[in-house]
């Protein structure tokens, strides 16, 4: 009796290896199987808009105090050397305002190559996520730019560590004429209107503006702002505690959604 359930047990084991072992990764996806289909697109723009979200507080906060604006009173000692204006090479929050950003531009450039190539995308859908893309990547060169002036331009793809991913580093100058190029290309594509925690025109002339202000070209800034006013979109609520204590105001242009 105990040697035929043995060779039961044993047909048993036997039988359950049969179909092959599933080594396909459920928690990535390779990104020539994940963009290039419509919906695979659509999901990796909502992760290019979820680095927007990054270092919110860093890129706020310590520009004040190192501008002695604000008096540092934590343990952060990431925190205290901005406010003792001696900020050491291995601050990890400086790290973070160079990575991230980079982060979202490696996302954005995905899109703007999944945008091109996805059969099932349609005209009016991969033109709306190539100019949402490209607003995204210029809020994070108009942030690298501002923090660390020159830094490299990089607008393809990385699909690993090679030659390919060791860019030189850009002057300002050509980091500020990508912006505002990328900018001028997104504007065409992108809605009218407000759409809530999207990029649309306002939000891409808007940005445009601050940098031509930052550039020194008045005159440009004056007319991105400009249209921004003209669009008749936006406009100043009577109570100005209302700009903080609601979300998406007339005076709202653009917002980070969390």
């Amino acid at each position: 009796m105990k040697i035929t359930h043995m060779i039961v047990a044993a047909t048993l084991i036997f039988s359950a290896c049969d179909s092959a072992l599933v080594t396909d990764p459920t928690a990535s996806i390779d990104s020539e199987t994940a963009l290039n289909n419509a919906r695979g697109v659509e999901l990796a723009l909502n992760g290019a808009y979820r680095t927007l979200q990054f270092q919110d507080r860093e890129r706020i906060a310590f520009p004040d105090l190192y501008a002695d604006n604000l008096d540092f009173t934590g343990t952060f000692q990431t925190d205290r050397e901005f406010g003792l204006r001696n900020v050491a090479t291995a601050n990890g929050a400086v790290l973070g305002l160079w990575s991230n950003p980079y982060n979202g531009i490696n996302r954005a450039n995905n899109v703007i190559a999944g945008a091109a190539a996805a059969s099932d995308l349609s005209s009016a859908k991969a033109s709306l996520y190539r100019g949402e893309a490209l607003f995204i990547r210029a809020y994070h060169y108009l942030q690298l730019v501002n923090w660390f002036g020159g830094v490299p331009l990089v607008l393809e793809p990385s699909k690993g560590v090679g030659e390919a991913s060791l860019v030189s580093r850009a002057t300002a100058q050509e980091v500020y004429a990508q912006i505002v190029k990328d900018l001028e290309d997104a504007i065409p594509l992108l809605p009218d209107g407000k759409v809530q925690a999207k990029a649309t025109k306002g939000a891409a002339n808007a940005l445009a503006a601050r940098a031509y202000q930052e550039m020194g070209d008045y005159a440009k800034a004056r007319d991105k702002a400009q249209a921004v006013i003209a669009s008749g979109t936006y406009g100043l609520p009577a109570s100005f505690a209302s700009v903080f204590t609601t979300k998406h105001s007339n005076e709202s242009i653009f917002e980070v959604q969390y």
